[in-house]
């Protein structure tokens, strides 16, 4: 299969510093994939039709980091991701 695929994605973020040595970095992310609908024929001549698809993901997530020392920094980093529209169909003849 030789099938065509795009997308995009938005994000926003924003690190409010609560001092020199601790900061905080919160995201928010949105990804939009499309995929074009193609047409197969397996080694056994059957063929396998595949619908267009479209998906979109959220990815919310936070990092917060602490300054250790001047050489070493501490993270500790947590997400959420969720997929609002992903199902493609496909029929299988012959």
């Amino acid at each position: 299969s030789d099938v065509m695929y795009y997308g995009g994605h938005l994000g926003l973020g924003y690190i409010p510093n609560f001092n020199e040595k601790h900061e905080l970095d919160l995201f928010a992310k949105l990804f939009w994939t499309h995929t074009e609908d193609d047409d197969v024929k397996t080694d056994a001549k059957e063929k396998l039709s595949i619908d267009s698809a479209d998906s979109i993901v959220s990815h919310l997530g936070a990092r917060y980091s602490a300054s250790l020392t001047e050489d070493w920094v501490f993270h500790v980093a947590g997400g959420w991701g969720h997929v609002f529209d992903g199902a493609q169909e496909g029929t299988l003849t012959g």
